[in-house]
């Protein structure tokens, strides 16, 4: 009975995990609709400017709420937003302050605090950089490279608002390709999955349909069989592993 009760189990996740597709429930976690935005959708164009900051930071200000803490876009629509109030001859603090009112609760907090700092005569680039230590990592990484630029960019005479135009479009291309791995690795590890669960979906099957599988335990050559498939699907469950690491 317990037997059976066993093969059923490794049947029906067999079944599941063959049926399901896994690739398909990757994909849809990483093009939520928030990254189904045009790539120049945050650019600011001759109208926007002309409208004022509440034009250029329109309706879509907030992401949603599906949208992955650590998402990069959410920064780099920050710095197209700065771009655009610059733009338009805001001063740099005032900048930060307008960035606050229109993001999430987390990019506000910093974007605050990078005010203030700015207010009391800190560069763009150190401002960002204190301030950005509870930030995710990814979300760190690009607000400081605004800072970076942002600073250069004063420093050398050039419009800030063109550079970090043209910094934001560089990492909007990152985090494209980003993308575009998961979404190519996706169908690999779900492929994995299966192939991994297939045998002892196939033993199940087996004592589904009424199959001997005791004999194999008993004879030389069913254990033989059995402990080189094990080995064997242990040694693709590695080799795939370290292929997909090696991917990433």
């Amino acid at each position: 009975m317990i037997v059976l009760l066993v093969a059923c189990g490794a049947a029906v996740l067999g079944i599941v995990l063959v049926t399901v597709d896994l690739a398909a429930m990757r994909l849809r976690t990483v093009l939520s609709p928030h990254r189904e935005r045009p790539r120049d959708a945050h650019r600011p164009t001759g109208s926007d400017v002309a409208g004022g900051p509440e034009s250029t930071l329109g309706s879509d200000a907030r992401p949603s709420s599906s949208a992955a803490v650590n998402d990069p876009y959410r920064a780099i629509a920050v710095i197209d937003r700065a771009a655009a109030l610059l733009r338009i001859g805001m001063p740099p603090a005032t900048v930060t302050t307008q960035l606050a009112e229109v993001s999430d609760p987390d990019l506000a907090a910093v974007l605050i605090r990078v005010s203030r700092s700015m207010s009391l005569g800190d560069d763009p680039r150190t401002a960002i950089a204190r301030h950005v230590d509870g930030l995710p990592p990814t979300l760190a990484e690009v607000l400081v490279g605004m800072g970076a630029v942002w600073e250069v960019a004063e420093s050398a005479g050039a419009p800030a608002a063109d550079v970090l135009t043209r910094y934001a479009h560089s990492r909007r291309e990152i985090a494209d390709a980003e993308r575009e791995r998961v979404v190519a690795l996706a169908g690999p590890q779900a492929t994995v999955t299966v192939l991994t669960w297939l045998p002892a979906a196939g033993l199940g099957l087996a004592l589904l349909i009424g199959a001997d599988l005791g004999s194999l335990l008993v004879s030389p050559v069913g254990l033989a069989s059995i402990g080189g498939g094990i080995v064997l699907l242990a040694c693709g469950r590695v080799w795939m592993k370290r292929m997909l690491e090696q991917a990433t």
